[in-house]
């Protein structure tokens, strides 16, 4: 598991204390835990060209929603499985889901149009 460093500050053992904790919420919810071991490992940008790819959908995406420019995730989304948005509430559950058949570009306010 790569990603991506910000700044001088390495969070490996942050998010290997969360990856324990999402195994074992797996374990939990499933009765099995996955049978191969995670490496993780922080790297800039500049060095993985799959976080340059990750960084470039991310950046389309904050331009979707902050700056209202759909161009750019436009032109990704065929090759996007699915979108979860951790920060938006909908329907009283934590998470919108967009996906080819929930469409990131109806915006919230267009919904109920």
């Amino acid at each position: 598991c790569v990603f991506a460093s910000r700044g001088n500050v390495t969070r490996n053992a942050a998010l290997r204390q969360s990856l324990k904790e999402a195994d074992q919420e797996f374990e939990l919810k499933f009765g099995f835990m996955r049978k191969h071991t995670m490496n993780v490992e922080a790297k800039g940008s500049r060095e993985d060209p799959c976080l340059q790819a990750c960084d470039y959908f991310l950046w389309a995406l904050q331009r979707h929603f902050e700056k209202d420019q759909s161009g750019y995730i436009e032109m990704l989304w065929q090759k996007v499985g699915e979108v979860v948005d951790l920060d938006s509430l909908h329907n009283g559950r934590r998470g919108t889901i967009y996906g080819p058949r929930n469409l990131l570009f109806v915006k919230p306010s267009d919904e109920s149009a």
